[in-house]
Parts: structure tokens; C-alpha cells; sequence
């Protein structure tokens, strides 16, 4: 019987060691046939990340990972294996990890995670392709070089320059060295934004966060397709604003929604593998009642901790990341802790859902931001569309016994 990947988010990892792997291996081919820049917004541990390292494994032309997806459903997809596989250079980031409660702290961790790439490209510091001058940036990315008499604000000023053009310029280095556009990923881009909303630095923090997606998203000639994931769209930051051909996949719409989370298809094999037929009641009772875009989808996170204890019990739940949620119960108007008293006891209400989250609204308890981030993060979900054609009402619920 296959190991499950508890823990692991490593697509390569969990295909070489020949664990249980649900296969959402298509999801490359929509995404192919799909936007030049693309958002996905999913609750968290809905697999966003174990689908980014797929796709980085399969577009990045520095390793042979053909082996990885054989017998996998895009192997059968044989024109995109030929033109796609292992023929693009990629910037790959994550910031899951960007949690920290200061904004120094938080800069110097975005920073760090720039340079780590760059240090995975330091091969092009010996090409042709970089004038001196790039050199020297580049190497200043590397390596910040301190001027005498220099203060530590004129310091600090150069460098959030010097990173906020650094993904755009290295999208343009890589083309240069491979003759080839640049695939750019970026998983969980919202992390560091909502633990700066979070901590009380945001406004210090979004312009630096916002110009360094937004530079190297608009008008880049050098990228050849741009994928975001994270659990919001933030909006009001012009991160996205003037990005041409941008997708954008939430819990509402449905591009890629059997991709992110399981189907009951996937869930009835996974229990069947491990034994665990018996406990399909509960289990729907439990783990089911997420929609995306009009799609039955159950909690990834939950039926493979399942699988492993073989004991219903809250997983999902209490697996953190809910401090903002929290947040927003302690400070919410009489009206709203009125409506939350309702959803408790399994009404549904009715509100507008803004797809895109404005956070300083959520500083006045405006009621639309707060269902959207409740609806968007997984603790309620969308039983019908309310509102006439193009108004985004909604009638929302909780989302299942976990999330009560």
C-alpha cells in the first residue's frame, strides 16, 4: 500500500518515493490554453502549492523530468509533451513561509527568497548576455554592497529599488540566455500581504510587494505565461491593474475547478484504497460542501489525513491560518456577529461578493469584505447565485461539520 504524501508538497518527491498521488496533472494543459497571466484563489491546503512544483518540474528546461509524468493524464496529451516539456526557463517563488510580524523582517525575507533565485541563475554572471553594468546589479542582488557614509534609509531605499525590478530584469536575462520566453510562478502571493495587514505595517508594505509582482506582470515581452496562486485577489494595490489577458480562477468561477481539491470520484478511490468505504456518510457530512464554480469538491487536506489516522476528527480546522478570521469575529459589527450566529445554526444569508478583497475595508467591518474572505478562505460556501445577471450576490453557508 502507498505512503501518503502527509506533509509533502513536492510534486517530484512524491512521484519518485511512489506515493499516493491524485492525479491533476491537466490542469497544465488548461492552464496552457488559458490567460498570458494567471490568478488561481483557493482556500489554503487545497493543493496550490503541490500543483505549482508540478508545473515547475514539467515547463523548466534545465533537468529531463519526463519520467515524472509518465503514466500521468497529460503524457497522453502528446503535442503539449512535445512542444511544453522541459522547454522553458522558470522562475519558480513561494512565500508560504512569509509570516513575519515586522516589516523589516518581512522585506528581508522577500529579499531573500529573490536571491535564492537569482543565486540558482548565478551561471549567467559568466555569459555574453549580461552588459557590466547588469553584472553589477546582479551581483548587488547577490550581495548588497554598503557605501561609506551611506545612511541606513538611503540603504534600505536602494535595495527595495533594486528587488522591485529584480524578477522583471531576470525574465529578460533568462530569454536572452536561452532565446526563450520565461515561465514565472509565484505561490501564495497574498501570504506576506495579509501578515502585513495582519501586524499593522500593510500600507508600509504593499507598494514594495505591489511593485515587484506588478513590474515584472505588465507589459513584460520576456514572460511567456505568469501563475499566481493565493487564497484572495487583493485589489486596490494595482498589482494586477494594466495586466493583459489576466485570468482569474476563485471558488466562484469555474476555470480549474476539479483541480484544486477532490472530486467525489477521487474521493470514493482514495477510500476504497485505504479501506475506508465505510465512512462515506461521514465523511460527506464532515469534509464535503466546498463549491467551486458549481462543482462538488471535498477537502484534500482532510481526506488524506484521513486515509492516514482512519479517525473522522477535525483536521482542515486546526492546521492554523486562521488568525485573520479570528480577527474579524473579535471586531465585527452587532449585525454581522447576528448573521454568524444564523450560519451556526445552519441558515443561510445573503450578501454581495467582491472577488476583488479590498483589506482596508476590513478595518471598518464593511460586511461584503468580510463575506468574501470567509466565502474565499473556506469557512462558508456558495449554495446559489442570488443576484440578477452580472450582480455577485450569493446565498452563503457553512461549508460543513469541520467548519462549524
Amino acid at each position: 500500500m502507498k505512503r501518503l504524501p502527509i506533509g509533502r508538497s513536492d510534486f517530484k518527491s512524491i512521484i519518485e518515493d511512489n506515493m499516493y498521488y491524485i492525479d491533476k496533472s491537466m490542469l497544465i494543459k488548461e492552464i496552457i490554453e488559458s490567460g498570458d497571466v494567471i490568478l488561481i484563489t483557493r482556500p489554503r491546503r487545497f493543493g496550490k502549492t503541490l500543483n505549482m512544483s508540478m508545473m515547475k518540474y514539467f515547463f523548466r528546461n534545465d533537468q529531463d523530468n519526463k519520467y515524472l509524468f509518465e503514466g500521468l493524464k497529460i503524457w497522453n496529451e502528446k503535442e503539449i509533451i512535445e512542444k511544453y516539456l522541459n522547454k522553458y526557463p522558470v522562475i519558480y517563488l513561494t512565500f508560504k513561509d512569509a509570516k513575519q510580524n515586522k516589516l523589516l523582517s518581512m522585506k528581508v525575507n522577500i529579499k531573500n527568497s529573490i536571491k535564492k533565485i537569482y543565486d540558482e541563475h548565478n551561471y549567467l554572471l559568466d555569459s555574453d548576455v549580461l552588459s557590466e553594468i547588469e553584472k553589477i546589479n546582479f551581483k548587488q542582488i547577490l550581495e548588497i554592497e554598503e557605501i561609506k557614509g551611506e545612511t541606513i534609509e538611503e540603504r534600505i531605499a536602494k535595495e527595495d529599488t533594486l528587488y522591485e525590478n529584480s524578477l522583471k530584469n531576470l525574465s529578460e536575462y533568462l530569454y536572452r540566455y536561452y532565446k526563450q520566453k520565461v515561465i514565472l510562478l509565484i505561490d501564495e502571493y497574498d501570504t506576506p500581504i495579509q501578515q502585513s495587514y495582519l501586524n499593522g505595517y500593510y500600507d508600509e508594505f504593499i507598494n514594495f510587494m505591489g511593485n515587484i509582482l506588478g513590474n515584472a506582470l505588465k507589459d513584460n515581452e520576456y514572460l511567456e505565461k505568469g501563475v499566481l496562486t493565493g487564497i484572495t485577489r487583493v485589489a486596490k494595490e494595482s498589482i494586477f491593474t494594466g495586466v493583459n489577458n489576466l485570468k482569474v480562477s476563485t471558488v466562484l468561477s469555474e476555470l480549474f475547478n476539479d483541480k484544486f481539491g477532490l472530486t467525489w470520484k477521487e474521493v470514493e478511490e482514495t477510500l476504497r484504497y485505504y479501506g475506508l468505504e465505510y465512512e462515506k456518510e461521514k465523511v460527506i457530512e464532515w469534509y464535503n460542501g466546498y463549491n467551486f464554480g458549481g462543482l462538488e469538491i471535498y477537502n484534500p487536506y482532510s481526506i488524506i489525513n484521513l486515509a492516514d489516522e482512519k479517525e473522522i476528527k477535525y483536521y482542515w480546522i486546526n492546521s492554523s491560518g486562521n488568525a485573520l478570521i479570528k480577527q474579524l469575529i473579535r471586531q465585527s459589527t452587532a449585525e454581522v456577529k447576528t448573521k454568524i450566529e444564523e450560519l451556526i445554526e445552519g441558515k443561510e444569508i445573503e450578501s454581495s461578493i467582491d472577488e476583488n478583497l479590498v483589506y482596508g475595508d476590513l478595518d471598518k467591518s464593511t460586511e461584503e469584505s468580510i463575506w468574501t474572505l470567509f466565502l474565499f478562505t473556506g469557512y462558508l460556501t456558495w449554495t446559489k447565485h442570488t443576484g440578477e445577471e452580472g450582480e455577485p450576490r450569493y446565498s452563503l453557508k457553512i461549508t460543513n461539520k469541520e467548519t462549524l
